[in-house]
């Protein structure tokens, strides 16, 4: 299998297709496209692999056993997946792999990777994201290759897909141009590659504004710092949020709907399916739209059938004003929370007096804190930062003392809380 991976040599060397680059720029930028998809979708598919072990019903040390399991049976077909894969990079970036084989090998690095750290193995990303990109771009090359009937040696793209997958993922496009022009050392590669790069990046961005590292920390509940002036940004969803909402059933009439509404003087519901699993929401202007157009045949309606079902959702630990950049870009009064884990529980409700509250309490917080540092005598009390850290169950830190936490040399412990 290995043999058959492999394809012929490449026909130009580095100062040949050097002349090709500048003409191929557009193709770079289709390559820093497709490399974002699969970069955000590795992000997406490792974390998935991680939820579904933890919610297999056997004891954590057989989880990372299984996920073995898994890489093994991969391994036994392909071993080019196992370990770090230098060696099927290096045949990437030389152009010796086949159009197939370079495909199969990216999309299956992808599973094994997630199955070795979602299991609950040891190991990184770096290295993994750099053969991906690299069996990527060599396929994306022999692709072109083979449309077009140039002999252009798809090594360049293996390089440019190596950088693009890296940015894409980590968003740090600086980074992986950097890195990648310290392994090549080709010149030659600067502008295909910043292209690439930057495309990866933005276009990652736009698809989630958490990469692979951030989104590992967001999902335990950790925020990166904010700007000091962002007051919202240390407060969750989960804090402000209105647990008193339940899902109308989305079989029920119409008119029954206009009723509530009118009862309840809400502007908004979540609809649940049968098994109380979110759906869809319906608005006042749903209703509206409905009642200017029905002709009369109201009384046929379900509310399913005139709810929205493209869903917004915001989950309990995300930060307040992520939620609320999504509502303010589509004009939204509310969105549905919702479980990380299963997107389909609905847990609350978010509306715009409970992100009104949540900046009257980070406001009071920043008060009580700097009144305190002032009270002490702190220097510089305005720069420092307040911050309250709820330990949960099960964490690090639970059950721990203050000398295994390891706390910052400039951290002050104020006061240990239990219970009440």
């Amino acid at each position: 299998m290995a043999r058959a991976l492999l394809g012929d040599a490449p026909a130009f060397t580095v100062p040949a297709y050097a002349l090709l680059l500048w003409g191929e720029l557009p193709l770079y930028a289709l390559l820093g496209a497709a490399a974002a998809c699969v970069g955000f979708g590795f992000s997406l598919v490792l974390y998935w692999t991680e939820d579904r072990f933890e919610q297999l019903p056997v004891p954590g040390w057989a989880l990372p056993a299984m996920g073995g399991l898994l890489v093994g049976l991969l391994g036994i077909w392909l071993p080019q997946l196992f370990g770090s894969g230098y060696l099927t990079t290096e045949h990437a970036l030389h152009g010796e792999l086949t159009l197939g084989g370079a495909l199969i090998l990216s999309l299956l690095k992808i599973v094994a990777t997630s199955a070795t750290l979602g299991s609950g193995g040891s190991g990184g990303v770096f290295a993994p994201l750099l053969f991906m990109g690299a069996a990527f771009g060599c396929a994306f090359g022999r692709a072109f290759s083979s449309l077009t009937g140039l002999t252009a040696t798809p090594g360049p793209y293996a390089v440019v897909g190596m950088a693009a997958m890296f940015a894409a993922a980590a968003h740090a496009p600086l980074t992986a141009m950097l890195v990648v022009f310290e392994m090549t050392r080709d010149y030659g590669l600067i502008l295909p590659l910043m292209l690439a790069t930057v495309i990866a990046t933005l276009i990652s961005q736009h698809l989630g504004q958490d990469s692979i590292y951030t989104l590992k920390l967001k999902r335990h509940g950790l925020h990166l710092p904010a700007p000091a002036g962002d007051l919202l940004q240390q407060v969750t969803v989960g804090e402000v949020m209105s647990f008193d909402c339940e899902a109308v059933p989305a079989e029920w009439p119409v008119e029954k709907l206009e009723e509530m509404i009118l009862r309840a003087h809400h502007h908004g519901f979540p609809l649940g399916d049968a098994a109380r699993n979110l759906v869809g929401v319906l608005t006042i202007s749903d209703l509206e739209g409905t009642l200017a157009h029905s002709n009369g045949a109201i009384a046929t309606l379900k509310v399913g059938d005139i709810a929205t079902s493209t869903l917004i959702v915001a989950v309990p630990d995300e930060p307040v004003p992520e939620a609320l950049w999504r509502m303010s870009a589509r004009g939204l009064g509310r969105l549905p929370v919702v479980s990380r884990q299963d997107q389909r529980k609905l847990l609350g409700l978010l509306r715009r007096q409970d992100i009104i509250a949540a900046y009257r309490e980070a406001a009071v917080r920043r008060a009580h804190s700097r009144a305190f540092l002032r009270s002490q005598g702190f220097p510089g009390q305005d720069q420092a930062r307040f911050v309250e850290w709820r330990v949960r169950p099960g964490s690090r830190a639970d059950g721990a003392t203050l000398a295994e936490l390891h706390l910052l040399e400039n951290c002050l412990l104020i006061a240990v809380y239990r219970g009440t």
